[in-house]
């Protein structure tokens, strides 16, 4: 394991309220640089010590981070005489994330390219992917993630930061009202999920795909320095909520259940 490789002069821009982090993430798609800024940030969101709003960019932990010197963000590296990550440094680091943190409440641990976890290897992260100890946060970064088992995948967040081949222009009538509700109140969400409720299954879970993919294309924009006019948080937030109605759509959940889960979920969290 190799510590603390962020770039000097990172900036973060806060994404997560105190309390909203997930375990584990993968970050897929986009360019190696992309992944690597977002990874840097939910790493210094997880040790952040802030509040409110994560990464604070102002606290001792956050300081660290920006440094480059923080002992609790750990990145995970094939050996320099390895083709791959050995399954036995997946255990090394499984087993490490138990011990308690260095100096931060939690610990992040950022695979800088986990195409090079063999399904081996994978496999030996699933026990600790199901059962984090404590608050820690594993941060998959890959090119393409369907070289990761289903059974990875479905343990994390996923944020993929490829761009949908249709624009801002060609998003679908449900998917324009529904970024129109994440950038407006909760009243305007509430009443976007009754829009939503009467659909179809499938109408309803090709909505959730599209609107999660267009919620990453935004949140890159944002991370690369561009504005949409939806903050970086609310976006992350919109995308773990649209991942839960899309598996429990998948798991034939009524899309009622589903629409409610978006009102629940995205009002009162800005």
């Amino acid at each position: 394991m190799s510590i603390n490789r962020f770039t000097a002069d990172m900036k973060f821009s806060p994404l997560f309220r105190a309390g909203e982090l997930s375990h584990a993430y993968i970050i897929s798609g986009g360019d190696a640089e992309g992944r690597t800024a977002l990874a840097a940030t939910i790493a210094a969101a997880t040790v952040c010590q802030g509040a409110d709003m994560r990464p604070c960019g102002t606290c001792a932990q956050c300081r660290k981070s920006i440094r480059d010197i923080h002992p609790d963000i750990i990145h995970v590296d094939k050996p320099k005489d390895r083709a791959m990550i050995p399954v036995d440094e997946v255990r090394r680091v499984c087993a490490d994330a138990a011990v308690v943190p260095n100096d931060a409440d939690a610990k992040a641990y950022i695979f800088d390219d986990a195409a090079l976890l063999n399904p081996q290897a994978q496999n030996a992260m699933l026990k600790t992917l199901e059962e984090p100890p404590g608050r820690v946060a594993f941060i998959l970064c890959v090119e393409n993630p369907g070289v990761l088992l289903d059974t990875v995948r479905s343990r994390c967040v996923s944020i993929n930061l490829s761009p949908p081949q249709s624009g801002q222009d060609g998003r679908s009538a449900h998917v324009q009202a529904f970024f129109d509700a994440l950038g407006g109140g909760d009243m305007d969400m509430i009443r976007f999920s009754f829009s939503v409720d009467k659909l179809e299954r499938q109408q309803m879970l090709e909505f959730a795909v599209e609107a999660r993919d267009e919620a990453a294309r935004l949140l890159r924009s944002e991370v690369t320095g561009g504005r949409c006019g939806i903050p970086a948080q609310r976006l992350v937030r919109a995308i773990e909520v649209l991942e839960k109605v899309t598996t429990y759509l998948e798991a034939n959940v009524s899309t009622v259940h589903a629409a409610g889960l978006l009102a629940a979920a995205l009002t009162g969290s800005k």
